[in-house]
């Protein structure tokens, strides 16, 4: 027989290690990780300074106890109408994306000032990133000033509340120019932001379509050189960032799901899975330039994990024969 037999853990002995892990610590080592990803994306030139990044911020379904720190009620999806929201930073190009930063967001913080710490951070690393491209949560008077403030160039699609459309039909009727100057003025604090407001066309639209439906608005403080020039550059701009959504998708295929109410126990969860994501990125991108035929698009993420899950699996084994596993 065999003596000093260690068998395989499991999944909740896994989490409850994570869990009596110092909230501090397993920030730290989340920061880190995603820190050391980026500089190796920094190494291979898919991440230069000044380049375009974009924060994605999406609700994650929760169906377990009533979370303290960070829960959140939403329109009812999946099956729960509780979630816990987090924000990543990604680089922005054509092909391919690196993420350079993942957090989770306690449940009073607010979003645009979780978004500056991120970026601040990259500062700090000597990636400070050039234009911002965020979606529509953070078009607000206080998130633009704080943009603002910190100097922050940045692009965000505008709400079309009654004001907007107004000026979607005043550019429709060629009474206001495409990119134009715009405020507004939060109701509460009585603040007001002012920016350069954009209407463009879509390309395709339904003949029936109403008129505010027919135009896309964006709000940003990019200087208005020429109206040609802002029309043909900024929407492009924003396009890339469709790949950050369908990136996010593809994290949340290989993250694990868990029930904790520990909101490091989580933040780990997410960032083990944004380092699996990097670490495939970069393979792919690896194999791209050198013509690698087994790599490349054909490399998919579940491919990659699959590989890995293999590796691991054949390490254990070695561990069994020749490690801490002895016979009599």
């Amino acid at each position: 027989g065999y003596k000093n037999v260690q068998k395989a853990p499991t999944g909740n002995w896994i989490l409850g290690k994570i869990r009596d892990v110092d909230p501090a610590s397993a920030e730290q080592w989340c920061s880190d990780n995603v820190r050391h990803v980026a500089n190796m994306a920094k190494e291979e030139g898919l991440v230069r300074r000044g380049c375009t990044v974009a924060a994605d911020i999406t609700n994650i379904p929760y169906y377990g106890k009533t979370l303290i720190d960070s829960m959140r009620t939403s329109k009812p999806k999946n099956g729960t109408s509780k979630f816990y929201a987090h924000v990543a930073l990604h680089t922005v190009t054509k092909d391919y994306n690196v993420a350079l930063d993942a957090r989770t967001v306690p449940k009073d913080a607010k979003m645009h000032e979780i978004v500056l710490q991120m970026m601040k951070s990259l500062d700090r690393q000597g990636l400070r990133p050039g234009t911002l491209v965020v979606d529509r949560e953070l078009y607000t008077v206080a998130a633009i000033n704080a943009l603002e403030s910190d100097h922050r160039d940045y692009l965000m699609p505008a709400v079309k509340n009654s004001r907007i459309k107004r000026a979607i039909k005043e550019v429709d009727k060629g009474k206001r120019n495409t990119a134009s100057s715009f405020s507004m003025t939060d109701s509460k604090t009585k603040e007001e932001a002012t920016f350069n407001l954009l209407i463009i066309k879509k390309d395709e639209h339904p003949d029936d379509a109403l008129v505010e439906d027919r135009y896309v608005a964006f709000a940003t403080n990019l200087p208005i050189q020429t109206q040609a020039e802002l029309v043909e550059a900024l929407p492009k701009e924003y396009r890339t960032r469709w790949i950050i959504e369908t990136g996010f998708r593809t994290i949340k295929d290989v993250m694990a799901k868990t029930c904790s109410r520990y909101l490091h126990v989580r933040l780990i969860l997410i960032n083990l899975a944004f380092l699996l994501y990097g670490l495939w990125r970069l393979g792919q991108y690896h194999d791209l330039h050198s013509g690698n035929p087994a790599g490349g698009k054909s490399f998919t993420i579940s491919l990659f994990v699959q590989c890995l899950s293999n590796t691991v699996m054949r390490l254990l084994r070695w561990e069994k024969e020749h490690g801490n596993f002895k016979a009599d």
